[in-house]
């Protein structure tokens, strides 16, 4: 996501701790060692037997696993076994974990574009709409790959079909510039009541302004006031100072 969409704080990715003796742990790395050529089901299933005590992380999902991991890297070893496994959900949040425009919860491991680029490629023929969408943000602001508004409404549209509320939102942002695609504001308006009505602030926001100002729809402040108010309680500081510029209460 945009860093200027950032809310203002991080929230809480609690991982509970324990510690072993340094010689288990030259156990664990050891058998680990061994086990990871041959595959990722087996490695998990090797780090889950063999560091039980020092983390809870097989009892985890994927997206749980994903935060945690941006906490503490020493868990990649089981998010990347996941998603080695075919486990398509992990093989987004591994590159979610490395996309340099994603900023929660992830600030144990460094970012890189490239290899952000490579899971979301992984996960794109098991149809995940995360990956889909995250390429296509990559894509549209030329973030590790070279700018291509094209493919990344191409992207935004698979996702759109998966009901994904920030597609639906970077969509229909584009449609209403014609950027990828021909401009269609009847679109753009129906898109961003998509994602306004799974409760994304982006879309909240933007289909506030689009009231305010009269675009695809009739103007109507109270409308425009009303989107704004449900995007301005989840943090949206763009909607904050919308509903500050025009005086909105």
């Amino acid at each position: 996501m945009p860093q200027d969409a950032a809310p203002d704080f991080l929230p809480p990715c609690p991982v509970r701790r324990k510690t072993l003796p340094f010689g288990a742990w030259v156990a664990i790395g050891a058998l680990f060692a061994i086990f990871f050529a041959a595959g990722g089901p087996v490695a998990e299933a090797v780090w889950q037997l063999a560091a039980p005590g020092n983390y809870d992380a097989h009892t985890l999902d994927d997206q749980a696993l994903g935060n945690a991991v941006g906490r503490d890297a020493s868990l990649l070893p089981v998010l990347l076994a996941r998603a080695q496994g075919g486990d398509k959900s992990a093989m987004y949040f591994m590159g979610d974990l490395y996309d340099p425009t994603d900023f929660l919860c992830e600030r144990a491991v460094t970012k890189n574009a490239a290899t952000a680029i490579y899971w979301y490629n992984q996960a794109l023929p098991l149809d995940d709409e995360g990956a889909e969408r995250s390429l296509g943000v990559l894509y549209h602001f030329g973030d590790g790959v070279e700018r291509d508004d094209v493919m990344a409404a191409s992207l935004f549209e698979k996702s759109v079909v998966h009901n994904d509320d920030i597609g639906d939102y970077y969509l229909g942002l584009m449609l209403e510039d014609g950027q990828g695609e021909p401009a269609n504001i009847a679109r753009a308006v129906q898109l961003e009541q998509a994602s306004a009505a799974q409760g994304n602030a982006w879309g909240e926001t933007e289909l506030g302004r689009m009231y305010m100002q009269g675009i695809g729809v009739g103007q109507d402040a109270g409308a425009a006031a009303r989107y704004w108010h449900q995007a301005a309680a989840q943090g949206d500081r763009k909607a904050q100072g919308f509903l500050a510029q025009y005086q909105l209460k």
